[in-house]
């Protein structure tokens, strides 16, 4: 059972495997949204650019965390913009398709693509930061603290 745990994990490790699954899930819910409008009720169009951003987010949050476990950062972080650009291209032409509005037709949506794209720049050189100081915290040699005793 944990060779089989390890061997999901090492996938999902992957930002064209976290991208694929984000990519269903947006498929899935706009699917979902579909059935429900063809059904009568009452979804407008420009939820199915809500889905494809929302679930944009979910994955820059994801795939800045899981930066973290990467041994080698930069073939990660090429990998993870590649996946983001195609996601983001791939989810809006999933939302285009169901919603038959593009994107400057949806409203804000065009300027949440570029904020949402924007916010995943700075969760990666964010976590980026983290991981240089906890690499630069477990190199330094922790010595007894220095007492900082003014009295002269």
């Amino acid at each position: 059972m944990t060779g089989q745990r390890r061997l999901i994990t090492q996938r999902l490790h992957s930002p064209f495997t976290q991208a694929s699954v984000v990519l269903a899930l947006i498929l899935l819910f706009a699917f979902g949204g579909k059935l429900l409008q063809m059904a009568g009720t009452d979804i407008e169009p420009r939820y199915f650019w809500n889905v494809s951003a929302s679930f944009l987010l979910f994955f820059s949050l994801l795939n800045s965390l899981l930066s973290l476990l990467a041994k080698n950062t930069d073939n990660y972080w090429g990998k993870s913009i590649l996946s983001y650009i195609a996601l983001a291209i791939l989810g809006g032409l999933a939302a285009k398709i169901f919603s038959s509005l593009s994107i400057n037709q949806a409203g804000t949506y065009r300027w949440l693509y570029i904020v949402l794209t924007i916010g995943y720049l700075v969760f990666l050189s964010i976590i980026g930061l983290v991981r240089k100081i906890i690499e630069y915290a477990q190199q330094e040699e922790w010595k007894e603290p220095r007492s900082h005793n003014h009295e002269q």
